[in-house]
């Protein structure tokens, strides 16, 4: 990276962490000490909007330069954090005073095919001092074996004996050649023993996105066994890892020793076929999990040839899908693929979906999208799985058809039923796109099966919706059509308000002021069109 692209992305990380922070007051200091004055609007919102601003960077406090060259570094890829560093430091003596005294900026080790160079290395390990460290090591294609993957035996050397200070560990599967003679494959660590990573809390196994299908399925199916054999006790008894990432790859990768005790996962697929889901019985063993975390996106869904048993998660507080730009071969229907866990004591479920471009995905019945439903509905064995959830968070992007199908595409609908979550107290939808929400399908007891067809009539718990949409057109006969529900089943007093976010501005509206809030809102439908 240039000295120049890196002097015009310091601004825009600078406006980034404003916005995530909130730290004005920090700011308003630096800019008053730089000789800045914003004019005419409110200063508040120049100082957020950092990019039209005219700050001299190089003359604010370490300490936030120190926060800004942080985030500069995790927004880059693992293998370029070095040099990143290395870089800010080239930029002027300051930069350069700041960056070396930084820690944080020095903590990740990592080598892909000789880049960087082991003096780089070696200055990061210095310039650490003893902060924990980020660990990435890169697993080949082994040409001698193709059944086994090898790594840089000089990383090895180099990141072992520096154990006791791993924080987090990462096993990365490329598909490339290894690019150097000495290769060493990876069957164990040099020794073992309880204490041989004592702040390891962190292990990711990641596979990397390969344009050729074929090649794709064949390496991840390799890998994936590889990884399964030497994970099997690849970190001691008594390393606390607690936390695990899998990028493309499955359970399997997880070390059977890891299970019980870890309690965070989160599992990203990209561009992969999720064809079966057996392993998802392994979970099971994850006895301590409290936030399961699974992306799917490009993803292609295969229908289950083979019964798969459910698997209950009585430990998992927290769960949250993503489901973007997903499609199906032969017979395959989401909620099947997800039926399969339940989650008995689950309090907080977000689901991040797309929406548009109806023609082109498995979640659709009779026109209308049954994404949100389908992470919700039951399976044979339970009428509710999710029976103690009391917030769901739904997120909504469009998903644009081509652009000769667009004027022909009209709004499209979102099945959520009213009564599908009886536990349920709080529901918050957030979209930037525009779409009907529809409580009922008439079509469903036709379409689907009949335990996903019976539409639940429980008594309805909600406290409290809130919409966060640019239109709430949408979304008011859903919203009358819940009062009258609750009016007649006798629940109606649980409720207490209705929050609706447009265009930035918050209006709040009270029980007793919802029928009202809805027929003003019908007249003024009817008045546009």
């Amino acid at each position: 990276m240039s000295k120049r692209s890196q002097l015009i992305r310091l601004p825009r990380t600078l406006s980034s962490l404003l916005k995530r922070t909130g730290s004005r007051r920090l700011i308003k200091r630096s800019v008053a000490n730089s000789g800045h004055c914003p004019t005419d609007s409110d200063p508040d919102d120049n100082l957020v909007m950092s990019n039209s601003m005219t700050i001299d960077i190089t003359s604010l406090p370490p300490e936030l330069l120190e926060i800004i060259f942080e985030h500069v570094l995790q927004d880059t890829i693992a293998e370029e954090r070095a040099l990143t560093a290395l870089t800010l430091t080239h930029i002027c003596s300051r930069f350069r005073q700041i960056t070396i005294a930084c820690p944080q900026l020095w903590t990740c080790l990592c080598r892909r095919h000789g880049r960087p160079g082991f003096s780089l290395i070696n200055a990061c390990i210095e310039r650490s001092r003893n902060f924990p460290l980020d660990i990435v090591l890169y697993f080949y294609r082994s040409t001698e074996n193709e059944e086994e993957m090898v790594v840089d035996p000089f990383m090895i050397d180099i990141v072992f004996p520096l154990r006791a200070r791993w924080q987090s560990c990462t096993f990365q599967a490329v598909s490339d050649l290894p690019r150097i003679e000495e290769w060493r494959e990876f069957d164990s660590w040099p020794s073992r023993s309880p204490a041989a990573f004592p702040t390891l809390t962190e292990f990711s196994v990641r596979q990397e996105i390969f344009s050729l299908e074929m090649w794709t399925s064949l390496f991840r199916y390799r890998s994936e066994r590889y990884f399964q054999k030497v994970n099997e006790g690849i970190f001691p008894q008594g390393t606390p890892v607690y936390s695990i990432n899998l990028h493309n790859t499955s359970l399997d990768a997880i070390p059977p020793n890891l299970l019980p005790q870890i309690t965070n996962l989160s599992c990203t697929y990209i561009h992969f076929v999720p064809s079966r889901f057996n392993s998802v019985a392994d979970l099971a063993s994850a006895t301590s999990l409290t936030t399961l975390h699974l992306s799917y996106n490009d993803c292609c869904f295969r229908g289950w040839k083979n019964y798969v048993p459910i698997t209950e998660l009585p430990s998992v507080r927290s769960v949250h899908y993503e489901f973007i730009r997903c499609t199906k071969k032969e017979k395959a229907y989401l909620w099947k693929s997800f039926s399969v866990l339940y989650f008995p004591n689950a309090t907080y479920l977000r689901i991040d979906t797309d929406i548009g471009d109806e023609d082109k995905k498995f979640t659709v019945i009779a026109g209308v999208n049954i994404t949100p439903y389908s992470f919700l509905a039951p399976n044979l064995v339970h009428h509710r799985r999710y029976p103690s959830l009391e917030s769901l968070e739904i997120n909504i992007v469009p998903r644009n058809p081509p652009e000769s199908q667009r004027a022909k595409t009209s709004r499209p609908s979102l099945l959520l039923p009213h009564c599908c979550v009886p536990s349920l107290k709080s529901l918050r939808i957030r979209s930037s796109c525009d779409w009907d929400l529809v409580s009922s399908l008439p079509e469903a007891e036709k379409i689907l099966p009949p335990y996903l067809g019976n539409m639940m009539t429980a008594p309805i718990n909600l406290e409290m919706v809130t919409f966060e949409l640019p239109r709430i057109d949408g979304v008011v006969l859903w919203t009358m059509n819940l009062a009258l529900k609750m009016q007649r089943t006798h629940c109606w007093n649980r409720f207490s308000k209705l929050h609706v976010i447009r265009n930035g501005k918050f209006e709040v509206i009270l029980r007793d002021d919802i029928q009202n809030w809805c027929d003003a809102a019908l007249k003024r439908a009817f008045e546009s069109k």
